[in-house]
């Protein structure tokens, strides 16, 4: 699977918190009514970005569109949905094998953000492949910024993503070009920092875990960290000072926020995640997949999102009372 590795921007934390119930599933799980989202480009719609066939020809290789899954942990995320929540709207194209090959795109409304076109250039190549890693490019067209990247079939070259991405870019052109209008995105959020905050650690009887930056972006088309910014996305994660986790204390744990996506609750109770009873929030629900448990809650507007690093995650729960109280 394909990862985009986000940098680490900041998580809202609270330390000193008390500790938490344990939660228990609700006995009426009941219907969650969608929120309205940010208005987006296409109405949200990726499939009316790029035709399946053009992704494929670009590629040389069959592609489908994807839920982002192969691009996070979790395709229900704060980071994987913050493009939404600034506006955007983030789609990708993936081979349904394990053969090579994908289209990513990132579409902006133009004048809400630092619009720059990018010429094609290249990653480097993969070793022991033939072709190129990635390639990438960005445009402007009829008020929308359209950012790629494009994964080739085995043995692509550089003349075969060139003439992808002219395909895709002609594609781009004819279809915003149908648009009635562009939507106009969301007020900026300021953005914060980890160290704004007390050591939740502390919080949670784990003193001794350090927060570690996230790797840089790996990957990501043009204008998906503008995106993270605008959207006020949020994360950090704690993990052990050294080389082992110290005796009593919890392996680490990841904090990811948005301070304004309460339509994603629709999205996290369509996996059929668990709703939870948990004081001092609006809602949450336990979600899991791949052996990590994840909480999601919802405080007013915000979304917080708590991922365990092999612990029970309910050891988590005091922080995102406390962070919920924070928001409050």
């Amino acid at each position: 699977m394909r990862r985009l590795a986000v940098a680490a921007v900041a998580v809202l934390l609270l330390a000193g918190c008390t500790s938490a119930p344990t939660p228990e599933p609700t006995s009426e799980e009941g219907p969650v009514v969608g929120v309205p989202g940010p208005g987006l480009p296409f109405a949200g719609d990726c499939s009316s970005v790029l035709s399946p066939a053009t992704a494929s020809d670009a590629a040389g290789v069959d592609l489908v569109l994807s839920d982002l899954s192969q691009l996070f942990r979790h395709a229900v995320s704060p980071e994987a949905l913050a493009p939404e929540a600034a506006g955007g709207l983030l789609c990708d194209w993936a081979s349904e094998g394990e053969t090579a090959g994908w289209v990513t795109v990132l579409v902006l409304p133009a004048d809400s953000f630092d619009a720059r076109s990018r010429s094609f250039t290249c990653a480097a190549p993969l070793e022991g492949d033939g072709g190129t890693r990635s390639c990438g490019f960005a445009t402007v067209t009829s008020g929308l910024w359209f950012s790629v990247v494009l994964g080739g079939a085995s043995g692509y070259g550089e003349a075969d993503y060139r003439e992808g991405a002219e395909s895709l870019e002609a594609e781009f052109t004819a279809t915003a070009a149908t648009l009635d209008s562009v939507p106009v995105a969301p007020a900026a959020v300021e953005a914060r920092s980890c160290g704004d905050f007390g050591d939740i650690a502390a919080s949670i009887a784990s003193p001794s875990l350090k927060v570690v930056p996230s790797e840089e972006i790996a990957n990501a088309p043009l204008g998906y960290h503008d995106a993270l910014v605008a959207s006020g996305y949020v994360s950090c994660s704690w993990e052990p000072s050294g080389d082992e986790t110290a005796e009593g204390e919890l392996d680490g744990f990841l904090f990811s926020y948005l301070p304004d996506a309460p339509w994603a609750e629709s999205r996290i109770a369509a996996l059929g995640a668990t709703p939870l009873r948990l004081d001092g929030v609006d809602s949450a629900w336990l979600a899991s997949a791949d052996g990590i448990d994840t909480v999601h809650a919802f405080v007013g507007d915000a979304w917080i999102s708590v991922e365990n690093y092999g612990d029970d995650v309910v050891a988590l729960l005091p922080a995102v009372q406390a962070l919920a109280a924070d928001l409050r």
